[in-house]
């Protein structure tokens, strides 16, 4: 079940590294072309699978806070400007938390 999410968002990753680098409006208009019916799809998706694993609890608390926050999640289909994840800003971090757990060694 959870490879098939995983899958649906590997496509939203496919879909965005299509039109990644162009303009703001362009990107706005060809995610509501090809990215929102991805996640329309993935939305169906974590509906009907929070019925079915009942007996799975950390799985349902996954899909629960998927869909508590779906709202915050889909905000980048309306606005260019926003990137689809946060990987740039992860990025830019990294670097200052390795450096500080390599230094509390010395």
């Amino acid at each position: 079940m959870a490879h098939q999410e995983l899958q649906q968002i590997a496509n939203i990753y496919a879909v965005e590294s299509d039109f990644r680098g162009q303009s703001a409006e362009h990107r706005r208009n060809q995610r509501q072309l090809e990215t929102r019916p991805v996640l329309k799809k993935m939305d169906e998706w974590l509906q009907a699978a929070l019925g079915k694993i009942l007996a799975k609890p950390p799985m349902v608390q996954a899909i629960g806070y998927s869909l508590s926050n779906w709202r915050a999640l889909v905000r980048f289909l309306d606005d260019g400007q926003i990137e689809a994840d946060n990987n740039i800003a992860g990025r830019s971090l990294r670097g200052r938390t390795l450096g500080r757990k390599e230094y509390l060694h010395f």
